[in-house]
């Protein structure tokens, strides 16, 4: 492992309930885990308030891969804001839609349409 390489330990845990949050938490103080990495997961994202949490109750330094943690009042992210992303594919659809059914109402009428 990259970790190993560089006299590093990694440790990654499962979680995939609301209990095996604290666990986890209560785990990496025991290990004397010096940072956090918390991908990016509906499972996390809807627990993410409890996730932070815990980030400062245990002084645990945590990186998120997305800004809403931040937002939410979590140490760091890196990479994009889910919101960010996803509002101009909304707005490129929207437009999208708008053209297509102004072009389908001239082609009704027989009019030219100019691309």
């Amino acid at each position: 492992m990259a970790a190993s390489s560089v006299g590093q330990r990694l440790h990654v845990l499962a979680v995939a309930t609301e209990a095996d949050i604290a666990a986890a938490f209560d785990e990496l103080t025991n290990h004397q885990v010096g940072g956090l990495l918390v991908n990016t997961d509906p499972f996390f994202m809807s627990h993410r308030a409890d996730l932070i949490s815990l980030e400062r109750r245990h002084k645990l330094p945590t990186v998120h891969t997305i800004r809403e943690y931040t937002i939410a009042g979590g140490l760091m992210s890196y990479g994009f804001s889910i919101a960010d992303d996803v509002a101009p594919s909304g707005y490129t659809m929207d437009r999208a839609r708008c053209g297509f059914l102004a072009k389908a109402a001239f082609r009704s009428r027989k009019m030219p349409i100019d691309s």
